[in-house]
């Protein structure tokens, strides 16, 4: 358990609560390339689907019902 005196502010065990914070910052960090890194691949393909779809068969616009899902 952390115990904190009256003249420090912090806790004792300020590794354990460092470590910690430091976990989840790391997990976050991961989550959020995670999530960028799929964003591009998003962006990526279907902008690959739009120009397909302008250079084969501009009058009919069929690349929105693959970007729409």
């Amino acid at each position: 358990m952390c115990s904190s005196t009256t003249l420090s502010v912090q806790p004792t065990c300020e590794n354990q609560d460092t470590r910690s914070v430091e976990k989840e910052t790391d997990r976050h960090v991961r989550q959020l390339v995670a999530f960028y890194v799929h964003f591009v691949a998003f962006l990526a393909v279907n902008a690959m689907l739009v120009g397909i779809n302008l250079a084969t068969s501009p009058s009919v616009f069929w690349a929105i019902w693959p970007i729409s899902g």
